[in-house]
């Protein structure tokens, strides 16, 4: 007895029963998928063209790059990280700085389990945000350096 017949008998059905409802459910998974796919490809596509405006924004600073990473991502001053785009935004690391140009931000995780971060609240303001990293650097950790491989 072939596995088709023996799922088909298991579930009260015959053969041509089974065939159906599993092409059925193919489809329809097939159609899920192809939605999440979607959403994700639609966000991530939200997360660029605000990738690209930060940077259009910090753009006199220079030394400003920005790495993809995860759906989101991480941006850096000097090859310092400061922030980065995350499912709630663009949040930088909490300094007395970030404190000072955004007092009216409420720090929040940028995802379950890490540090928390404040989100951007003067993102359309071009000068206070350069102001903002810039006065950032100095207490920003340095960056760790690569570990040489053997």
């Amino acid at each position: 007895m072939g596995s088709r017949t023996m799922l088909s008998a298991q579930l009260g059905c015959n053969s041509a029963d089974f065939a159906q409802m599993l092409t059925k459910a193919l489809a329809k998974c097939s159609y899920e998928r192809t939605d999440i796919e979607r959403r994700t490809e639609a966000a991530m596509l939200k997360n660029k063209e605000l990738a690209d405006y930060i940077m259009d924004q910090l753009s006199e600073l220079g030394d400003i790059r920005n790495i993809p990473m995860m759906g989101g991502y991480v941006f850096y001053y000097k090859e310092r990280i400061f922030g980065g785009i995350y499912g709630n935004g663009f949040l930088v690391k909490i300094t007395a700085a970030s404190k000072k140009f955004m007092p009216d931000s409420k720090p929040e995780p940028p995802y379950e389990g890490a540090k928390p971060m404040l989100p951007v609240t003067i993102l359309d303001d071009r000068t206070a945000l350069q102001n903002m990293v810039d006065e950032m650097y100095s207490e920003l950790p340095e960056r760790k350096p690569k570990k040489k491989r053997v």
